[in-house]
This record gives structure tokens, sequence and C-alpha cells, in this order.
């Protein structure tokens, strides 16, 4: 928790995240927010409100971004730990077919958030253009699972490799640094099985 807090969120149902609710990483879990347009306003501005702290401290600071406040608090130990934070959208794509406002809520956060150290992971079945806007562009990672169509497979990889991934327990992951794209074979699991 000292190096990772995870806000997780799930658009329909609530057992997306309840086996891992109880781990301290967790700031805040939000389930059924199809249900609860309140709830939806609370994600939109706790997120915001991190933003804006650690801008506002940044700039009290005189620093640029997480990585120069860190490189600086070694020399400065009564600064404030600031854990990465990793926002975690189930299902995202009734966020944006329910309400359009969340595809600039999305791009603004996909263009704003790394640098203070919080970053998006955008669940969804499948995606388009349509529901990402330009949010794609922003993101440095993806994970894809066997699709059979390679549009899909480009919008979240930048190549259409899922394609031709087997079909169970196997996934593609892409991370990209400010020069390299590298994609990863994975093999993922069922937490509820044994090991």
């Amino acid at each position: 928790p000292k190096r990772l807090r995870i806000i997780a969120a799930d658009f329909k149902g609530a057992a997306t995240f309840s086996a891992l609710r109880h781990l301290p990483h967790f700031a805040a879990v939000l389930s059924n927010l199809g249900e609860s347009a309140d709830e939806v306003s609370r994600l939109e501005a706790a997120v915001e409100g991190e933003y804006l702290r650690r801008q506002n401290l940044f700039i009290s600071l005189g620093v640029e971004d997480v990585f120069e406040y860190r490189k600086l608090q070694k020399s400065h130990p009564e600064w404030e730990d600031l854990p990465a934070i990793l926002i975690v959208i189930d299902e995202f794509r009734e966020f944006v077919e329910k309400d359009r406002h969340w595809v600039k809520v999305f791009e603004h956060w996909g263009a704003v958030l790394r640098a203070y150290d919080m970053h998006l992971l955008l669940g969804s079945q499948y995606l388009d253009t349509a529901v990402l806007g330009d949010t794609a562009q922003h993101m440095h990672y993806g994970f894809s699972l066997k699709v059979t169509n390679a549009q899909h497979s480009n919008i979240v990889l930048r190549s259409p490799e899922a394609v031709n991934l087997p079909s169970a327990r196997t996934a593609l992951f892409r991370t990209t640094d400010l020069q390299d794209t590298k994609w990863d074979r994975v093999t993922s699991f069922v937490h509820s099985e044994p090991y």
C-alpha cells in the first residue's frame, strides 16, 4: 500500500473485485455504478481531487513530475510518500454508452495522470475507437485475450496478434515507453483454482 493504491470501479455487478477488496492496496471499490449516478460522480471527484492535490504539491515544491519528486524526496525525508494509483474501470464501455461525458474524462485522465503516477486500466469485452475516443493514444500498456477481430486487437495492442492467440488462458501484454513498444505473451490463471 505504500507503493501502490488501487481504485476499482465496476459499472455492473459487484463480483468483479469482491475477492480482492480486503487487500490493503484498495483505496476504494465502487460497484454497480450503473445504478448510482452519485457513485459515478464520487469516482470522478476522487480521481480529479487526487490529481489536483498532486499537481498543487508539485507546483509548491517546484517539481515537474513524480519522477523528479521521488528523486528529490531522497534528500527530503519529511516529504510524503506518493504511491502509484491504479484506477481500474471494468466495463468502462458502459460508462461511455450511458454518458458520453466519460469519453472526455478518460481522454483527459489518459493525457495528464501519468506524470503524477496515476494510471488507467480500462476493461471491456471489446473496444472500438468510437468508444475510446483519443484515450487509446495515451495508454502506454494494454492486455488482450484472443479476439476474432484484428481491429479490436489493433486498438489495444497496436498489433493484430491477439487474433493468433490460443483460445484459453493466454494473453498478450503491450508496454510502450518513450521509444519502444514491447509485446509479451503471458499465461493467465483463475484465482479460485489450486495453483
